[in-house]
């Protein structure tokens, strides 16, 4: 299900709606997908921000530890490319835990300064030089949507070079069948690749299930510390299933409408 305005009111040039008795208004406050929905954090939702210290996931109330002094600037969470990201630790992974046979869809609203270093977005992993059972990485003008398994790592990339622009990115995880796992740039399927890159041996497939437990969470890096984003990051969120091009515009219309005031009049 998605919350929406209850009353019937006129929403032509609505820029702004509160209402007490609308779930949405009182924690999410946008319209998004809630179906399936177990992370969310957003910079601009004062319930998400604990005095530039650290962020919030309204779904687990896990807190997420800002690391190297970032701040929010405005509504946004700022990130310096040399030593800011943020950790929510190992409660979510191990909230999924490990054989996860579902699916599963992550989607972020940024502001990037480069595309051309190589720059994590989103992890879940050791953070310890070590690939992530999942991240979203922007490297070589390319945006990388990576998972990784007992036999190597996969990859379905295509190409981004749009800075100092807020885009709304998705990727979404179908088990067992790549045809089905794509990447979102905004609210559109870009064309893109798919590849394996193994350890060893030949690659099986596209993953039926996946590690989580015992793993951090990181908004702004991946694979360690020297691989960080430099830019601006709104929200995440991530759903315990495939959502429909449908829904990834919903949320995308949510986001230019709601949380990112700013960019309402991008098409």
């Amino acid at each position: 299900m998605s919350y929406s305005y209850q009353p019937k009111i006129a929403r032509d040039g609505l820029v702004f709606a509160t209402d007490a008795k609308n779930p949405k208004s009182t924690d999410y406050k946008e319209d998004i997908v809630t179906d399936g929905l177990i992370f969310y954090t957003n910079s601009s939702n004062p319930k998400c921000t604990n005095s530039n210290t650290s962020a919030i996931d309204l779904i687990s109330n896990n807190t997420g530890t800002l690391n190297g002094g970032m701040t929010v600037e405005g509504t946004d969470w700022t990130f310096d490319g040399v030593d800011e990201y943020i950790n929510f630790g190992n409660t979510f992974g191990n909230s999924i835990g490990d054989n996860y046979t579902g699916d599963m869809t992550i989607s972020v609203w940024l502001n990037t300064n480069i595309t051309n270093g190589n720059d994590g977005i989103f992890y879940t992993g050791p953070f310890n030089s070590s690939q992530g059972t999942i991240s979203m990485i922007i490297a070589f003008d390319l945006l990388f949507f990576r998972v990784k398994d007992a036999i190597g790592y996969y990859d379905i990339v295509t190409d981004f070079t749009d800075i100092n622009n807020w885009n709304q990115l998705t990727i979404v995880y179908k088990s067992n069948d790549i045809s089905n796992s794509n990447i979102y740039i905004n609210n559109t399927l870009p064309t893109q690749t798919k590849n394996f890159t193994t350890y060893g041996g030949e690659a099986s497939g596209w993953p039926s299930s996946l590690d989580f437990s015992g793993f951090d969470t990181i908004i702004g890096g991946y694979f360690n510390s020297s691989y960080l984003f430099d830019g601006e990051i709104s929200n995440v969120k991530i759903y315990n299933r495939v959502l429909s091009q449908e829904e990834i515009t919903q949320n995308y219309n949510a986001g230019r409408l709601a949380t990112l005031p700013s960019i309402t009049n991008q098409t």
